[in-house]
């Protein structure tokens, strides 16, 4: 009976003490440190844990966590050295932020997708990789930038990284990382062509590639990368794409602005993409040498000088509807012919209306209304014999009374047809582009026009 009633008694100490432990404990001094084991000894499974301000020394914290699900933020400290390969548990999330005196860094995690962010820690010289796991590293302006001030990452082992971004003069010992989803590289002295990459990082094949913000870059090596889905290259005064010329990557999405030194898009003609966006390029005259897909996405074209020709949008034969992003040309001043087919498709179909912008370019492309009726047939066109005008959403058709007829949407439905015309009233149809189809003595012809 002794017995029975002390475990009962047991029982409810352990419910009432580990009802009062927290789920985060935020610790903002050394002497909370140094307490800590005292103060939270029944919360062994803590799984957040913010340390602050005066904190200066880690040490007492070693060997006492044993939680499967532990954050641990330190940010604003006095600490000179982090090493968190000293704790029991697997941090899923570690985040070192602002710690101006930080030198260099231990980190330790075997939890599977850990989340590693490691920012503005103006001293930071030294970081120390064991991570068994992929993982998310983020390693964010870490020192005042110069050339001679370097961030060395040893890694223990081969890793790999779903997303990795790196801003600052990093460079790697140790294994090379293999980053599987997403790379993003800025203001980097070191990381300036692909092929300084090889020692580092394993990039063959990759979803998202972000560089940016760079003096110089030379993308020799990418010849080695098989796939990227989504690249953007954004201000980088001296950039070489020569090497393009030698790889064939098939691109989601290829974004290129504010890199002065791009004159022509030539060395893309053996890569192809769905989506493309040119901004601040000055100093191109035509997209020649961009491959689109035949189904395309978007096009996006902005604050490009002399951009005069876009002729290569006749190799695309549709835009899809289900995943349009855009149509956008706005301020490019040299700009004037924008009436291609695919174009006039795509600006007369009201389903996407919403994500096109036409504006501040020249001739009829100055504004969206102007192409809309650049698009459209004169209607004092003559079609051999047969003659047409096109008013009040009517249709008028001359010497036609032995032709047959169809009327086809935009989309290729054939809305009517019959074997004698005079007129057709398009208030019976939405606003948008349609196709009369006129066939006589064997001749065909076609009328395109825009129903307003």
């Amino acid at each position: 009976m002794k017995t029975t009633f002390f475990i009962f008694i047991m029982f409810i100490y352990n419910i009432i003490s580990f009802s009062q432990c927290p789920s985060i404990v935020n610790l903002q001094s050394q002497q909370e440190i140094i307490n800590f084991k005292n103060t939270y000894n029944h919360c062994p499974r803590i799984t957040d844990l913010l340390l602050s301000n005066d904190v200066s020394d880690l040490t007492p914290l070693y060997n006492l966590f044993d939680t499967i699900s532990f954050k641990i933020s330190i940010e604003n400290t006095q600490l000179e050295f982090i090493d968190l390969t000293q704790f029991i548990a697997n941090p899923v999330g570690i985040f070192i932020k602002n710690n101006t005196d930080l030198d260099s860094i231990n980190i330790k995690t075997n939890a599977f997708n850990s989340r590693i962010n490691i920012e503005d820690n103006a001293s930071l010289k030294k970081i120390n990789s064991y991570v068994k796991s992929s993982f998310m590293f983020y390693i964010f302006y870490n020192f005042v930038p110069s050339p001679d001030t370097l961030i060395f990452n040893n890694l223990n082992r081969e890793m790999l990284i779903n997303e990795f971004d790196a801003f600052g003069n990093l460079i790697f010992t140790g294994e090379r990382f293999r980053v599987t989803r997403e790379l993003e590289i800025g203001r980097n002295n070191i990381l300036t062509s692909f092929n300084n990459f090889n020692p580092y990082v394993n990039i063959d094949s990759i979803e998202i590639a972000t560089l940016f913000n760079f003096d110089t870059f030379d993308f020799k090596g990418i010849e080695n990368v098989t796939h990227i889905s989504r690249l953007t290259i954004n201000t980088i005064p001296e950039l070489s794409i020569n090497s393009f010329s030698n790889a064939a990557i098939n691109f989601e999405s290829l974004s290129l602005a504010n890199c002065p030194s791009i004159t022509n898009l030539f060395p893309f003609t053996k890569c192809t993409t769905a989506s493309l966006n040119i901004s601040d390029l000055n100093f191109i005259e035509s997209l020649e040498g961009i491959v689109y897909r035949d189904t395309a996405n978007s096009i996006r074209l902005n604050n490009n000088k002399i951009l005069s020709d876009i002729s290569i949008v006749e190799t695309v034969d549709t835009f899809t509807l289900d995943g349009f992003q855009g149509l956008t040309f706005t301020n490019n001043p040299l700009l004037s012919t924008c009436d291609y087919e695919i174009i006039c498709k795509t600006i007369n179909n009201n389903i996407n209306s919403n994500k096109i912008t036409i504006k501040d370019n020249d001739g009829n492309c100055k504004t969206k209304e102007l192409l809309q009726q650049a698009c459209i047939v004169d209607t004092d066109d003559l079609i051999g014999e047969i003659s047409y005008t096109y008013s009040n959403k009517t249709l008028d058709v001359f010497n036609c009374q032995n032709c047959e007829y169809k009327v086809i949407d935009i989309n290729g439905r054939q809305l009517k047809k019959g074997s004698y015309i005079e007129s057709i009233d398009f208030s019976l149809y939405p606003t948008g582009m349609y196709f009369i189809h006129l066939i006589k003595d064997d001749n065909a012809s076609i009328i395109k026009l825009f129903s307003y």
